[in-house]
């Protein structure tokens, strides 16, 4: 993949498609590319004070709210993020999510890749993207991260 490196909010850093078109919409960037059916949305959100919540409990609390078939949990590694669980659903319509939480001290990142299938969501650049992901440095405030 012929990649850029883009910081949708200034606190993390992901390489996507230099091809890739790329949305903005409120508190969510999404990357798509010119060809096949993988979209990658991230969002993400700062925390100072308090504790952290763990990528685990997040990822519960996201697919309680969602109504995906057949979800299993998936491994996805992001090199020096030091908490990351992820899993992967059908929803009604036949399209396959894959839910990340990448949580670090002070920041959480959620990241979908959604496709046709299992199979292209393992495959796709979306996942090549996600394995980019990493941590710029520290920066003050709490709340979210845009």
């Amino acid at each position: 993949m012929v990649s850029r490196t883009v910081s949708p909010t200034g606190s993390y850093l992901v390489d996507v498609p230099s091809d890739a078109h790329e949305d903005v919409d409120g508190e969510v960037v999404s990357f798509w590319g010119p060809e096949g059916d993988v979209l990658l949305q991230l969002s993400s959100y700062r925390r100072d004070v308090g504790d952290q919540v763990s990528a685990s409990q997040r990822l519960a609390a996201r697919l309680g709210r969602n109504d995906l078939n057949g979800v299993a949990v998936e491994s996805v590694a992001i090199p020096d993020c030091p908490d990351v669980a992820a899993a992967i659903g059908e929803d009604s319509e036949g399209t396959h999510w894959l839910y990340v939480y990448a949580v670090w001290e002070d920041l959480t990142v959620f990241a979908t890749v959604s496709a046709s299938s299992v199979v292209a969501i393992r495959s796709s650049w979306g996942m090549e993207s996600l394995r980019s992901l990493s941590r710029k440095g520290k920066e003050m405030g709490s709340g979210p991260d845009f």
